[in-house]
């Protein structure tokens, strides 16, 4: 009975810790596709702010450049948007029309997942936790900053931890796997208990 209890404990455990490790992976792994990188690191700006793309990290054998989504077709930075040196691609001063999605995409085709950008006159925050408390303010480059308020949290929810999908397959082999060696070591230690009693 002693010994069922631990390898269920066992099991559980094992099971927390292959968990953890699966959803560590599938974050490192979103976080390092991540191309191209943007400065300042965000996702939401404000009109007339400055973006700077950096597409370093993809290589390919031809051209490297900043790809964007038009209404009828994709656009490279340099060609009726943007400046671009190389790699990097800069909007001195961001519209709400500049947003949408943007890639590295080399001259021969290879490409990086997508960012979508949103250009707004308002902050929203997403999923709202204590936090984000704290004094916030507005601040327009050449014509000053507002005063600061006080963001004020009073609930917040917990969000859950999506698995990637791509993960899953490798997580129920690992299950699988975990839980046969699991009853082989509790079978291993009946026979050996019961071999102790016999003595």
């Amino acid at each position: 009975m002693e010994v069922t209890a631990l390898c269920i404990r066992l099991l559980i455990i094992i099971w927390m810790l292959l968990l953890t490790q699966v959803q560590d992976s599938c974050y490192a792994q979103k976080a390092y596709a991540a191309l191209p990188h943007l400065v300042p690191a965000r996702l939401q700006y404000f009109e007339y702010e400055s973006i700077s793309f950096n597409c370093e990290g993809l290589h390919g054998s031809l051209g490297l450049g900043v790809m964007r989504r038009l209404p009828s077709e994709s656009a490279t930075c340099g060609k009726n948007w943007g400046f671009s040196n190389g790699s990097h691609c800069i909007i001195r001063s961001v519209y709400v029309e500049d947003s949408g999605e943007y890639w590295c995409e080399t001259g021969d085709g290879k490409k990086s997942d997508t960012v979508n950008v949103t250009v707004t006159g308002n902050l929203i925050i997403q999923s709202v936790s204590k936090c984000d408390e704290g004094l916030y303010k507005c601040r327009i480059s050449g014509a000053g900053e507002s005063p600061e308020s006080w963001l004020s949290v009073k609930e917040y929810h917990k969000e859950t931890i999506p698995l990637c999908s791509d993960q899953l397959p490798v997580l129920l082999y690992l299950l699988i796997r975990t839980v046969v060696t699991v009853l082989w070591v509790a079978l291993l230690l009946l026979v050996l208990r019961k071999r102790h009693y016999e003595k």
